[in-house]
């Protein structure tokens, strides 16, 4: 049997423990700036919101070319204008 245990729907071997705002990490956060750890991941929300438009984009061309489609709405998060990590891109086709 595995030691891990599950946290969240995610699994911690007994190495690894719970950090700042319940991310897993085995390393503690005072080995890196906290402005290094912010611009990381305002970076990667930046790639990840430039990926979102993107997808959204290439997603409805398809399905505009689709004939039997006559709408495509989007809905959620994404359409509420939440742009962030855990945003994601909720379609309805019509």
């Amino acid at each position: 049997m595995s030691k891990c245990r599950p946290v969240c729907n995610c699994f911690l071997t007994p190495d690894v423990k719970l950090g700042q705002g319940g991310i897993a990490t085995n390393r503690p956060l005072g080995d890196r700036p906290l402005e290094k750890i912010v611009s990381g991941l305002d970076a990667e929300r930046e790639r990840y919101i430039a990926m979102l438009a993107e997808d959204l984009e290439r997603l409805v061309q398809q399905l505009s070319n689709m004939p039997e489609v006559r709408q495509v709405i989007v809905f959620g998060s994404y359409a509420a204008g939440r742009r962030d990590l855990l945003t994601d891109l909720d379609l309805l086709v019509v």
